[in-house]
């Protein structure tokens, strides 16, 4: 048995693809529809606005203690059951979602 999706301070890909299934129940041509135009703005770019907290997605998801590379993962997971094909960030890619974060909080602070 998997501990509650709260309590996890670190998820796993197999961890995050058991929440996510049991979670987000997918009608699958409807999540590829509305994931395609996302899936084109760049991993970067949808990784770095969706931590901050983007259009009605809170903050991380809503898992506050969730780490950058945490989010990518579970992010990627959905992404790439929705037509994607994104590659876990390697240490560069982590630091470019960084900076667009940084980038992204100040314009939402001013």
């Amino acid at each position: 048995m998997q501990p509650p999706l709260h309590r996890v301070k670190t998820l796993t890909r197999p961890y995050v693809q058991t929440a996510i299934q049991k979670q987000l129940p997918i009608r699958h041509k409807w999540v590829v529809a509305k994931w395609a135009p996302l899936i084109a703005e760049g991993q970067v770019i949808i990784t770095a606005h969706g931590y901050v907290g983007v259009r009605a997605m809170p903050a991380k998801g809503g898992k506050h203690d969730l780490s950058v590379e945490g989010f990518s993962e579970a992010l990627n997971y959905m992404i790439n059951k929705s037509g994607g094909s994104w590659k876990t960030p390697d240490s560069k890619m982590i630091k470019e979602i960084n900076f667009e974060i940084s980038k992204r909080q100040k314009s939402i602070s001013n």
